[in-house]
């Protein structure tokens, strides 16, 4: 184990960016993969793993209001978002961009401008929300189900 503290510091930084972002470990190492080729965070150099916290920055991990979410579901929604954006489907990977797509998706008679975060849906519409997120995930670059 290094004794290096600031290295000791990013690593645990990078951890909690994993927990903030309700990142299970299979995405959490796949995200790490693709931002760094490497799926550990041990083994990453210091410009790796600067490389890393600013993704998992411009991600929400350490913005005031992106914390984990409270719920199960709502976790999954972010994931989803997550996964949208490191596959490139998703431009703008912020918490604000995710709640305009819930918003979107969950417009009905009850709420005719939409629900305004992933936190507050039913299971009903957090489901509509989460299939509409795994179809899009599904989707190849021509609008196909790949």
């Amino acid at each position: 184990m290094s004794t290096d503290p600031t290295r000791n510091a990013e690593i645990a930084k990078i951890k909690i960016g994993q927990q903030k972002l309700g990142l299970d470990d299979s995405t959490y190492r796949a995200m790490l993969g693709q931002v760094t080729g490497h799926q550990s965070a041990a083994l990453l150099t210091a410009s790796q793993r600067r490389a890393v916290l600013d993704h998992m920055t411009g991600l929400g991990a350490f913005k005031g209001q992106a914390k984990m979410a409270a719920h199960p579901i709502a976790r999954k929604v972010f994931a989803l978002w997550a996964e949208l954006h490191r596959a490139g489907k998703v431009g703008d990977p912020s918490r604000e961009a995710l709640r305009a797509f819930v918003r979107r998706r969950t417009i009905t008679k009850k709420h005719p401008a939409g629900v305004g975060d992933p936190e507050w849906l039913t299971a009903s519409e957090a489901n509509r929300v989460i299939e509409a997120l795994k179809a899009w995930l599904e989707r190849d670059g021509n609008g196909k189900l790949a």
